[in-house]
Formats: C-alpha cells, structure tokens, sequence
C-alpha cells in the first residue's frame, strides 16, 4: 500500500508538519460519539441496525481501537509538553478488536446476537463492479486485513500510564450515542 499516492502524500504532509515543529498523532481505527465514518465505527452501526458486522479480511484478525473521547483527552495532555512538538506519537488505544469481538459486545449490549460476514479478496473485487461506494474500499482492503498493534511505549516515556476506558464501556457508549442520534434506524 506504500506505493499508493495517497500514502505518500499522507508522509509528504506529515513531514512537513514535524519541520514546521507540530506534534502528529497516530490513532489506530477509531470510533465514538461523532465519529462518521471509520471502520469499527461502521460496524458498531451495522450491530446497532440488525446487520451482520463486516469484516475486511479474517473475522478473528484484532486491530488496535480507540476511543475518540479518550484520544482526545490523551493528546490534550500531551500537547501541554513542550517535548511533544516536533515529533510524532503513537496513541495505543483502548484494546485490540477482531470484528468477531466487536460483534460479541455490542451483542451483549443489545441483548441479541450480531452476525459477522466476510468476503474473500475476489468477492470485494467481485462486488465493487456492481457497487460504486466499495471500489475505494478494495485497495484498503490488505491494510484492514492486517493485525495492527501500537506501540506508545514513546508516549508512556512522556506523559506517564495513560488510562483509556476499558473497550466493551467505549463501545456501549458509541452504540448509545449511535442510537440516539437514529443509527437504528
């Protein structure tokens, strides 16, 4: 996926910023209250509405995940430090998540059971011919299908433990606000 242009202009920007002397954050997947679009975000929606989660990839493949109230608070802190600047920090999360677990707790939650589905590679591709809104989706689709892990060891060097709600709390709270705001429906 390096070689895609967005990839590249991605670092070309993110170099810039850290010349400038700006501090840039890498969340993994992320999701929350007003949180539109994203991964995990999407499935929570797919659970809230009856919908079988889909994964991209391996049902069992665990992502990191975090909460974006969490996030938020953690790069306020951060950005206190003066050492936080011109650098860049990896922000770990509140857990790893395979969409089969994401399924489980909001599941529970909803009191009723959420189905994953997976397509296989040439399923996506299949797809996307006849679906407009995938084909951007089908060159993502090795990322997503990667466990992904971050280290904030960094970030712990500066700012200490930094404490997250525990994943199943942040997702029952995304699945409330989803649902308030008509995600059911």
């Amino acid at each position: 996926m390096s070689g895609k242009p967005w990839c590249r202009w991605r670092r070309e920007a993110e170099d810039i910023l850290l010349e400038a002397g700006a501090a840039v954050v890498h969340l993994p997947d992320f999701f929350g209250p007003l949180v539109h679009t994203s991964s995990v975000q999407m499935a929570l929606q797919e659970a809230l509405t009856g919908k079988a989660v889909s994964a991209i990839g391996s049902a069992e493949t665990g992502r990191e995940t975090v909460y974006v109230p969490d996030a938020m608070a953690v790069v306020a802190d951060l950005l206190e430090h003066d050492e936080a600047y011109g650098t860049d920090w990896a922000i770990a999360g509140n857990g790893v998540a395979s969409p089969r677990r994401l399924a489980e707790i909001a599941g529970a939650h909803l009191g009723r059971t959420v189905n994953v589905r997976s397509a296989a590679p040439w399923m996506r591709k299949l797809l996307a011919l006849v679906v407009p809104a995938l084909r951007p989706v089908v060159p993502l689709a090795p990322h997503y299908s990667q466990p992904v892990r971050y280290d904030a060891s960094k970030l712990r060097g500066l700012l200490g433990e930094v404490t997250m709600r525990p994943l199943p709390e942040a997702i029952t709270a995304t699945l409330d606000w989803l649902a308030e705001e008509g995600g059911a429906g």
